[in-house]
């Protein structure tokens, strides 16, 4: 446990501010009002500890009370009862209302169940506010929405009783670092520099705010980094400050802009995001210029093979630079987009592919008030507790893991020339129907892919070491000694799909790569396949079930016959890669590092 006298990298003269600085404004956590009434029977828990007196649940302790469906309208009093019985369990976790001292600090060996704590503070400090406009009529939460809220609450706060934790693992001695971001670029925009993920509160950290918004509540979710929306009054008074107080913690500031702005110190820096069209003419940007490019994903979202091509884009566009994504939203799993953020797995599993394909940085909108008055087009997830602690533990299990994450990011075997006729007309940030279907159907036959804009394509050696590239611009002459496939999009996704299987691989996939097919023989689709080398030269893997619902795959390779084994490294399991059938759940990532001995 990390006491008062064992803080982590924090300054002197920075940590004597960290115990003044005044609590959220708004919706933040000045809303979250502790009440005095101890817990009957029970002595206060010192910070970072658990009370594990024996308890038994009532039925007031459970949400929904018996009876009742979640349907039913939520009368002032059931929300009151309900809003007493979260405190009075909630302080058992944060006995004080100083979150930096025994929130962040206190539970600073629990990363996990700190991020829960916290996310359970801030849907306190919601259901607070929801109830003050009920009083006077005028809610804006619906009771479908508010009841999941109760649930989900009720929910997080058993379950940081009881919840597991990584011996050793402390994130935040993680040091936020943008010059590794900015200059390491590795294979896929990969950099050794951990994955990040941030949050954008839109209505905290401008001139109209007295404090940071939820600057301190955000810090203890894990995110490693906050992000500031493109506001001017940002940059030029409170700035310096929230950066002080993010590198006094341990995490990074980035902040979003429509132009070039200078960092403001260690641990900011800025992004600016593109839609698709503006990535497209800006191919010959110098690599050093600031700020850093990012792609911006659309608000209701795209399918998998046009979420990945829109980051590979930007990686051609961009070739000295990480992988930056701001609105981050989850793919889905059909090709028309199904509108507004996915389910808990869902999300779950976009952040694990999108960091496997080489995304380094994502800036999550949304985390806001309802009645903010930004407009964001991004659905608020304030009120959406299960996601935000998704994100949390996701961010965290990355964090973990990003040792290895790089083993598994190899070489794309396919090119895919286009230019902005690949865009939809009317939307500057969209692929057309017909650039969706190819980037679909190159992903369903577990082809991974690259996309390269025409004016690049045509310089010698940007297609140098491409198994295959398909050219669906007219009237140009691409320089390179793979087989070429032009035509329409529409006659490449054609040409596509006529492969034969199972030598689709064959013809265009690296001789080692592993594929996953399904036990009739055919090449498993919605399945998502990388392959790669581990520090000892030895080939990994990580595949990827894009589907919601749970399948048998067989792995297999022409490059290792014998059936090596290989170890997942997310359960611990034990396969033999092209003889055992594997299972997995619906939207499951598996990451297979080979066993001592194994392939050379």
């Amino acid at each position: 446990m990390v006491t008062r006298q064992q803080r982590p990298n924090v300054p002197a003269p920075v940590s004597a501010v960290l115990f003044v600085v005044a609590l959220l404004a708004g919706v933040g956590c000045s809303e979250f009002a502790w009440r005095t009434r101890p817990t009957p029977k029970r002595e206060p828990s010192k910070p970072g500890t658990v009370d594990t007196s024996p308890r038994t649940e009532t039925d007031q302790d459970r949400w929904p009370p018996p009876g009742t469906t979640p349907e039913r309208r939520i009368e002032i009093a059931d929300l009151e009862s309900a809003l007493e019985r979260a405190r009075t369990r909630l302080k058992r976790f944060v006995p004080t209302p100083d979150l930096i001292d025994s929130l962040y600090f206190g539970w600073f060996e629990r990363p996990y169940r700190r991020a829960t704590i916290a996310v359970a503070v801030k849907t306190v400090a919601l259901l607070e506010r929801e109830l003050h406009f009920r009083r006077s009529d005028n809610g804006v939460i619906r009771d479908r929405r508010l009841t999941a809220m109760l649930a989900w609450l009720d929910s997080a706060l058993e379950r940081a009783t009881h919840e597991a934790h990584r011996t050793g693992f402390r994130p935040n001695r993680t040091r936020f670092d943008p010059v590794v971001i900015l200059t390491e670029p590795r294979p896929l925009g990969a950099t050794d520099s951990p994955p990040r993920f941030a949050f954008v509160d839109r209505s905290s950290a401008t001139r109209y705010d007295r404090a940071f918004g939820d600057f301190d509540l955000l810090a203890c979710t894990g995110m490693g980094a906050y992000g500031l929306g493109p506001r001017t009054a940002v940059f030029a008074g409170r700035g310096n400050g929230l950066a002080a107080r993010a590198e006094a913690l341990g995490i990074g500031v980035v902040a979003q802009t429509t132009g070039t702005a200078e960092t403001q110190s260690a641990s900011w820096f800025a992004i600016q995001p593109l839609t698709l069209a503006a990535l497209f003419s800006t191919v010959d940007r110098a690599p050093d210029s600031s700020p850093l490019l990012a792609v911006s994903d659309p608000p209701r979202g795209e399918s998998w093979g046009a979420s990945l091509a829109r980051r590979s884009l930007l990686r051609a566009v961009a070739p000295g630079q990480s992988v930056v994504v701001t609105g981050w939203t989850p793919p889905c799993a059909a090709t028309k987009p199904r509108g507004g953020i996915s389910g808990p797995s869902a999300t779950r599993l976009a952040m694990w592919v999108h960091v496997l394909v080489g995304q380094q940085l994502a800036v999550i909108e949304g985390w806001r008030d309802l009645r903010d008055g930004s407009r964001l087009a991004y659905a608020p997830l304030a009120t959406r507790p299960d996601q935000v602690e998704t994100v949390a533990h996701t961010a965290l299990d990355l964090l973990y893991y990003a040792g290895q994450l790089g083993a598994f990011l190899g070489q794309a075997p396919v090119a895919v020339v286009i230019d902005a006729g690949a865009l939809e007309r009317q939307s500057p940030n969209r692929w057309s129907p017909e650039a969706t279907d190819l980037f679909d159907t190159l992903l369903n036959r577990q082809l991974l892919f690259d996309v390269i804009p025409a004016p690049r394509a045509v310089r010698e050696g940007v297609l140098k070491g491409y198994r295959a590239v398909l050219v669906a611009v007219d009237g140009i002459d691409v320089q390179t000694v793979a087989p070429t496939r032009s035509g329409s999009l529409a006659d490449i996704r054609r040409y596509v799909e006529s492969l034969p299987e199972p030598m689709v691989s064959r013809d265009l996939r690296a001789p080692t790569g592993f594929i996953a097919y399904d036990p009739d023989g055919r090449v498993a689709s919605a399945c998502l396949v990388l392959n790669g080398r581990a520090a000892d030269g030895k080939p990994c893997f990580a595949v990827a079930n894009l589907q919601a619902r749970g399948r048998t795959v067989v792995l297999r390779s022409a490059s290792y016959p014998g059936n090596p084994p290989f170890r997942d490294l997310l359960t611990n399991e034990t396969v033999a890669a092209g003889r055992d059938q594997v299972r997995f759940a619906g939207h499951q990532v598996r990451l297979f590092v080979p066993l001592s001995g194994g392939p050379e």
